[in-house]
């Protein structure tokens, strides 16, 4: 979102919401009755309102238990995915120091003077005698 306030409002208002269905599924199974639809909404100036459809029959819906149990496998799989690229991240940062280089040749004397050449070019002689190879 552009409003950076706004965005992390809604958010944590959309992370909020399987509670709020919970909750009220909870609530309706403990009158005896069935929750049959949730609507949330978001309004103006950072409001939250739910209203749900509750009718008589006892018991939960189940496509409501099935649409919280993919929602808690979503979350755990983006769990999952930001801890990847965190280490992903991680790798490339350690890696900072490795290059890559590519060469292609007719034969291994052509690859060989190919990577003579290439090396020369990265290379950074210190005046104390060592050198240094930079990409």
């Amino acid at each position: 979102m552009a409003d950076e306030k706004t965005g992390a409002w809604l958010e944590r208002e959309l992370a909020k919401a399987p509670d709020y269905i919970k909750a009220a599924q909870q609530s309706a199974k403990a009158h005896g009755a069935t929750l049959k639809s949730v609507t949330i909404e978001f309004g103006e100036e950072y409001s939250t309102m739910c209203t749900l459809t509750v009718t008589d029959g006892g018991g939960t819906d189940p496509e409501i238990d099935k649409w919280l149990e993919k929602l808690k496998e979503k979350k755990a799989e983006q769990k999952k995915a930001e801890k990847r690229l965190q280490k992903e991240q991680q790798v490339i940062e350690s890696q900072e120091d490795l290059y890559s280089m590519e060469l292609q040749g007719k034969d291994l004397e052509d690859l060989t003077k190919q990577f003579s050449r290439k090396l020369s070019e990265k290379m950074v002689v210190n005046p104390n005698g060592s050198f240094d190879v930079r990409a």
